[in-house]
């Protein structure tokens, strides 16, 4: 392995984060009738400031990895078929602003022809071949963009744009390197793959787009043949690595989707097997949030209610998104489309949160964090008689949430305070959610390390006192109850040990190793460990 691949090895932080636990003051024997319960009062927080707190809370920040400074590596690829033969056949004169009325429709067809023969962008010989096709695509660009001369074309001349753009595009782009083994450790790749002969694919595509857009084109001229395979090719190229061709794809999509009415049928199901088949990928996803970006504008206009095949293109389709592998690199673009279908069929929030929680991603805290983000979205977008469903399942949710090992999960959970609609969700099925969630926030604001987590926890446990008193005193002292059992638990555990230890047949040395090792795990046994043997020889 070189020094820069080894550079290029994208490495996550690992944070270590201590259990800090409250520990209870006791004598060398404990007394277990000292036990004093918790007091809520350590729960008072100034009103004036519980409105400020999640507004001025800075989100924690992770060390990023060093290799997020190198500097991308640009890759130049030719996927273009090449046509040796023909290459060098490319007549500019005579030029069809020139050319006679009677003589321009076939001089036309003949130079679309012309640039059916593909240039080698990687051979120096070919300069001379490359300008001359890059002046006779701009001659056709030019020409097909006014709309006096599009009203004159008839078949011959719409076969041969299209077989122009086709014989061009059609090709088999280079799949990029698999990056499926740190897909949870890297923010993406950051080299840039860029077609040699993107000079004459731009204008090409260009010559579609402008033809298409023209007020005068008719689409009873194209064959049924010709516009299938022009849809087909224009939506499978989406997977080029090359931003620049899914761009000038994206713009294509909505002149086609708007301009082929009797063709949307097709479309939806070229797109709909594009993201089925993006699902078993081991690869980048390229083309995916160009996708789901050119249809949000498509379903933004569908109407009301959704039609039935609409709706099952969301379920079989969109959410399953969720459990694919790359998620982050076009999770903000599924969330648009998503948030796009539930404003036009409002059972789609309940059902996307109840999806959501089935596919929780358990072992993967960064896309826990994404879809806890998707969920206060939706829940934006829920009524709250229609929560019913979904709200004990939440509220377990967020308390496992609450109980996570990385913070940055916990700290995401507790910025939902910041919502509205969800204060209102929790307060409205208050008897039920706040019994399942405020134990686990308890615990976080007592017990966490971080202490600007444990600012936010106490800020939302404010928040839910003032917003349901009734509910929260009486869970209060059940709070307390249990967090005293949980201690006598503890130290009655622990009382048991320091028994055994003491009357096994341990020497000095390994007993106080023992009851060392007790009193780190075990809540307020703190004096059980000697400070030296002759302590621990009087306490025998």
């Amino acid at each position: 392995m070189t020094k820069r691949e080894f550079l290029r090895q994208t490495h996550s932080p690992q944070i270590i984060q201590p259990n800090k636990r409250k520990k209870a003051v006791s004598s060398n024997v404990i007394a277990l009738s000292k036990v004093q319960p918790i007091d809520l009062s350590l729960l008072s927080i100034n009103g004036s400031t519980v409105g400020q707190s999640f507004k001025e809370h800075q989100p924690i920040k992770t060390p990023r990895s060093e290799t997020d400074s190198t500097s991308s590596i640009v890759h130049s690829y030719s996927s273009v078929n090449m046509s040796e033969d023909n290459c060098f056949l490319f007549e500019i004169h005579p030029l069809l602003a020139d050319a006679k009325d009677a003589d321009v429709s076939e001089l036309f067809i003949k130079k679309c022809k012309m640039c059916n023969s593909m240039c080698n962008f990687l051979d120096k010989n070919h300069k001379q071949a490359i300008d001359d096709k890059s002046a006779i695509l701009n001659e056709i660009m030019g020409f097909v963009s006014y709309s006096n001369q599009v009203s004159n074309f008839g078949k011959s001349e719409y076969s041969s744009i299209i077989h122009l753009f086709l014989r061009n595009i059609e090709r088999s782009p280079p799949l990029p390197k698999s990056f499926a083994f740190l897909y949870n450790d890297t923010d993406g790749p950051s080299d840039q793959y860029e077609e040699a002969s993107w000079p004459h694919l731009s204008m090409v595509y260009d010559i579609i787009i402008e033809f298409l857009s023209n007020r005068r084109f008719a689409i009873r001229l194209c064959s049924v043949n010709d516009l299938r395979n022009l849809i087909n090719a224009a939506l499978c190229l989406f997977r080029s690595p090359d931003s620049r061709e899914r761009d000038k794809l994206s713009k294509l999509f909505h002149i086609m989707y708007r301009t082929f009415n009797d063709y949307r049928g097709i479309i939806r199901n070229i797109v709909a097997s594009f993201l089925q088949a993006s699902l078993e990928l081991t690869r980048l996803p390229f083309g995916i949030s160009e996708i789901l970006i050119a249809y949000c504008s498509v379903v933004s206009g569908f109407r009301m209610p959704l039609l039935q095949e609409h709706q099952d293109f969301y379920k079989k389709y969109i959410l399953p998104l969720h459990s694919h592998t790359f998620l982050k690199f076009f999770h903000q673009q599924l969330v648009s489309i998503v948030c796009v279908f539930c404003d036009k069929q409002l059972s789609f929030a309940v059902q996307t949160i109840s999806d959501l929680i089935n596919r929780w991603p358990v072992i993967s805290p960064s896309k826990q964090i994404l879809f806890i983000s998707e969920i206060q979205h939706l829940i934006e977008r829920i009524r709250v008689e229609s929560a019913s469903y979904i709200i004990v399942r939440l509220c377990r949710l967020i308390s496992y949430c609450l109980q996570n090992s990385s913070f940055a999960v916990i700290e995401r959970t507790l910025m939902m305070w910041e919502s509205e609609q969800f204060l209102r969700v929790l307060s409205h099925y208050g008897a039920t959610s706040l019994s399942i969630v405020i134990p686990a926030m308890y615990q976080v604001a007592m017990t966490h390390w971080c202490d600007a987590v444990k600012k936010l926890a106490l800020t939302a446990l404010q928040v839910l006192r003032n917003s349901n008193s009734s509910v929260f005193e009486v869970i209060g002292p059940q709070l307390k109850r249990i967090e005293s059992d949980r201690v006598l638990n503890q130290m009655k555990r622990a009382n048991a040990w320091k028994n055994l230890i003491d009357n096994s047949t341990l020497d000095d040395n390994s007993r106080l190793i023992r009851l060392t090792e007790i009193s780190i795990i075990f809540i307020g046994c703190e004096e059980l460990k000697p400070k030296n043997i002759k302590e621990l020889r009087k306490s025998v």
